[in-house]
């Protein structure tokens, strides 16, 4: 109430002004009239009143106190006199709003990055209690699986420990009608009823899932669209009941996911969500099964229970469980925090990895703000030497030192003001490129991304806190050097500044000391740029074990055509036998799956001893999961995969369905099965049930070692096993075709499939490279690459503007000394080398700190980045020379500058 009266008191300013002289005039009339009645003449009646009243001013002064509108007053006639401060100085103004600019957006920018990536899902986490459940072998932590239907129902039964339980899963299938453009791969999430109710989220529009439709096998095929998938449509007003084609069936669309909703994952998620009774008809699999382990489960813990006191009560959950679903079965359950970096997990995943790659980048870009501020601190010192005489004299009228200091922290206030102005409306315009980039990378990938509108609250109390703390950091230290009391100096000095000639130029003077701070903490921001970069570099050439230049890969699905295997089969070979007559029998393969497609085939390999080496406790035979691919004849060479021992498939076994049962394996799982032995001869079974028969015609011989391919970025290339596709053919089947030009081989190679295969849809025809450099992993450290790098030019350029209008400044103020010496014989040269020494003494204190926050930098760095610690110390030295030059050519262009004054002129205005 007190501040409502002091702003309506200060708004309404001249009336109270008026009222209150009113009213002090009437009081002193009264007391002029009572001494006039004792007898006082008019004129000493009067000064008797004004003496028992006080003085008026002092008394009008009292009052605004009480109003409390003194405050707001002084704020106000601060704020004007900072306006035209500031106006009296453009260049100054412009320069310091710029430097504040960048620092702030680059906060802003990073702020909202981990707002969205880390700290939302985080606190959706801690807010509604959310566990994930995983099983895993009860003898260790490993042995992972999913969980089958049956298994999850008897999980949210037990209720003494999850209130609420859900399951999902996730798969890539084909969306839309027709073929190639209208028909695409993406990702499609099945989840139960409670999902979204479990997330706490509403529909944008229309509804969730019911439990009817959630039932397995329920077959309603009715849909949820994703917020993005809607925005791509055009957001047509009948979107709610029309159809979308998925896997040749119609589903209506009953709901909107909320905007930015992804599930449990911070950044990807599926176009479409359908209810788990539809699951079905897209991963061809039995939910009623108990032994179909497909779901990842979700579940909230009940009132007022910790995660601690949940997994004490794990075991008797445990018990329960299997009596209701496996009685024999020998598997222990786990909880733990939902994974936000992947779709869907069967174990639990490390997490801290994005935990400190957010405080990474948090601090990576705060100190580009502090080399802000340390540039803008400078700039105020220079610019407050100027203004020390008219400072002093304001002191020594009685101006309060807090009042001078309040006032240049306005000014600086002011200027963070209008920097963050500018910085929010620089990082909307940074925020709409890097979405625009990933919105072109990622509209051929199989995913949605969280696109979310950049300015809100959140992100405007941000910019705020930011612009306060540049204020702070950048105006209180030369504030009160500033206004420190050594008035006589002060005023005598000239306004070139040769009172304090002296001390600025000391080495270790306050302006030199944030110049050395400046390099130091740039030099660490352009060391951790260069590593970025240097990761990005390795992801590009990284030696990936196959070569994906000269290639056009074409997908056909026919999972989504009527045809049976047989037909399927048949269909194949056709086509394979008619392109290779058409490209020639070298230049096209085939295969089930390829590189970098987020392959999901997995398989369980069992060596032939794989009964004897069975663990002792659990019975289980010893096995190794993994990726299983089926391929044509010549697939190896088409790829260059390198084949390390023995052979690939010959003529008979890549065209004989009943041919010899023969696998090639790479490196890994050779390494797995045979340790050091010769795996090449070696038998191993694909399945448990061919395992338990002891038959070992149902076996398969080893013939070929070949190197592993990657399919990842980050990862290392997993355990691979081949096999001859008329063997096993697969209803998704990518064709490679070599081409000299990929690019402009597609037309004719989209032309020619329509032509062979006019009944199985072509989903995609594109260049193996695209999958290589649109993968999820490849963007990831591509758009890291491009902010880290950007963090490192904006410090570099912070940098050489605080060193550039430093070294100008105090050169500036040299300009009578340098006059002087020149008149007395010092060439130019020789100034300008001086000059120049003392620069690059100061920057080699700045490299010298600045070489241990690098190396620290490099060591949080080196377990984030791909190629680790190598090309670390070139890398560092790298940075520390373009630093230097920099500050070289900063120091050098005023300096030379400097040394062409005519002698004659600086002496005749002295």
């Amino acid at each position: 109430m007190k501040l409502f009266n002091a702003l309506a008191r200060l708004f309404g300013r001249r009336r109270v002004e008026a009222e209150m002289d009113e009213e002090m005039q009437f009081h002193l009339e009264h007391l002029t009239e009572r001494y006039v009645n004792r007898g006082l003449a008019p004129a000493a009646a009067r000064r008797a009143a004004l003496r028992e009243f006080g003085g008026i001013d002092q008394t009008k002064e009292e009052v605004r106190d009480a109003w409390g509108a003194r405050l707001l007053q002084d704020l106000a006639r601060d704020l004007r006199y900072a306006v035209l401060s500031l106006r009296r100085t453009p260049g100054f103004t412009a320069i310091a709003v710029v430097t504040l600019a960048l620092g702030i957006s680059v906060n802003t920018v990073m702020f909202a990055f981990v707002r969205d990536a880390v700290l939302q899902p985080l606190a959706r986490n801690d807010a509604r209690n959310l566990v994930a459940v995983y099983t895993s072998r009860a003898d260790a932590d490993r042995g992972w699986r999913y969980f089958s239907y049956p298994e999850v129902e008897a999980l949210a039964e037990q209720t003494d420990v999850f209130a609420n339980v859900a399951a999902y899963t996730f798969d890539v299938t084909a969306i839309g009608t027709g073929r190639d453009q209208n028909l695409q791969r993406r990702v499609v999430g099945m989840v139960s009823h409670s999902y979204f109710d479990l997330l706490g989220v509403t529909p944008h529009a229309g509804r969730f899932f019911s439990p009817d439709e959630s039932r397995p096998n329920a077959s309603i095929p009715v849909a949820v669209a994703d917020y993005g998938y809607w925005e791509r449509a055009g957001q047509p007003a009948n979107f709610i009941g029309s159809t979308v084609r998925v896997k040749q069936r119609d589903y209506t669309i009953v709901g909107i996911a909320p905007r930015g909703f992804l599930g449990l994952s911070s950044s990807v998620g599926p176009d479409l969500w359908l209810p788990l009774g539809e699951a079905h008809h897209i991963v061809d699999g039995d939910f009623d099964n108990p032994n179909y382990h497909r779901l990842s489960p979700i579940a909230q813990l009940a009132p007022g229970l910790s995660a601690e006191a949940a997994r004490a009560r794990l075991p008797a959950v445990t018990q329960n469980l299997w009596n209701q679903t496996a009685p024999n079965e020998d598997r222990q359950l786990l909880i733990g925090a939902p994974s936000t970096n992947d779709l869907q997990d069967d174990q639990p995943n490390d997490e801290s990895f994005m935990g400190l790659f957010a405080t990474l980048s948090l601090g990576l870009s705060a100190v580009v703000l502090v080399v802000a501020c340390l540039n803008l601190a400078n700039l105020l010192l220079a610019r407050g030497a100027a203004r020390r005489k008219e400072i002093a004299v304001r002191l020594s009228l009685g101006a309060s030192r807090f009042r001078i200091v309040r006032q240049l922290v306005t000014e600086t206030f002011l200027l963070a003001l209008m920097g963050g102005t500018l910085g929010l409306l620089l990082s909307t315009w940074v925020d709409h490129m890097l979405m625009q980039l990933s919105a072109d990378a990622f509209a051929v990938s199989q995913f949605s991304f969280n696109v979310r509108p950049f300015v809100d609250t959140t992100t405007l109390l941000a910019t705020l806190g930011f612009s306060a703390f540049a204020t702070l950091v950048s105006s209180l230290g030369p504030a009160l050097r500033l206004t420190r009391p050594s008035l006589i100096t002060d005023i005598k000095a000239t306004p070139e500044g040769g009172a304090d000639a002296s001390r600025s130029g000391r080495f270790f003077s306050l302006s030199n000391l944030l110049v050395v701070a400046q390099i130091a903490c740039s030099l660490a921001l352009l060391f951790s740029a260069a590593l970025f970069l240097g990761s990005v570099r390795h992801a590009r050439h990284a030696d990936r074990g196959f070569d994906p230049a000269q290639q056009v890969v074409a997908n056909l699905d026919y999972r989504i055509t009527d045809m049976d295997t047989e037909q399927i089969a048949a269909r194949q070979q056709t086509v394979l036998t008619r392109l290779r007559e058409r490209y020639g029998a070298d230049a096209v393969a085939t295969a089930s799956n390829i590189p970098y497609n987020f392959d999901l085939s997995r398989r369980s390999v069992y060596p032939l001893d794989a009964l004897a080496q069975a663990n002792p406790e659990t019975g289980e035979p010893r096995r190794q999961r993994a990726g299983y691919t089926t391929v044509s004849g010549g697939y190896f060479d088409l790829l260059d995969i390198q084949v390390l021992r023995g052979r690939t498939f010959n003529a008979t076994e890549s065209t004989d369905p009943a041919g010899p049962r023969v696998v090639v394996i790479d490196q890994q799982l050779a390494t797995f099965l045979y340790g050091d032995a010769d795996p090449i001869g070696q038998r191993l079974y694909l399945d448990k049930e061919a395992l338990n028969s002891g038959d070992t015609r149902l076996s398969h011989e080893v013939i070929g070692v070949v190197r592993s391919p990657r399919d990842h970025v980050f990862n290392e290339p997993p355990a691979r096993l081949y096999r001859p596709l008329v063997q096993d053919p697969s209803p998704n089947l990518f064709v490679h075709l070599r081409q000299p030009d990929p690019i402009a081989a597609l037309p004719d190679v989209r032309r020619t499939l329509d032509e062979l295969e006019p009944l199985a849809p072509l989903l995609a025809v594109r260049p193996l490279a695209s999958y290589v450099e649109q993968h999820l992993s490849t963007l990831v450290i591509e758009i890291c690459g491009l902010v880290f790098g950007l963090l490192g030019a904006i410090a570099l350029v912070l940098a050489v503007a605080g060193v550039y209008g430093v070294k100008a400044h105090q050169i500036a103020r040299r300009t009578r000394e340098i006059g002087i010496r020149l008149a007395i014989g010092a060439s130019p040269r020789r100034v300008v080398r001086q000059i120049v020494r003392q620069g690059l003494a100061q920057a080699a204190v700045g490299l010298a700190i600045g070489l241990g926050l690098a190396f620290l930098a490099g060591q949080v760095l080196a377990s984030m980045l791909l190629q680790g610690t190598s090309g670390q110390s070139l890398m560092l030295l790298g940075s520390a020379a373009v630093l230097a030059t920099a500050v070289f050519l900063a120091t050098w262009i005023p300096a030379r500058r400097a040394a062409r004054v005519d002698p004659a002129v600086t002496l005749k205005s002295e």
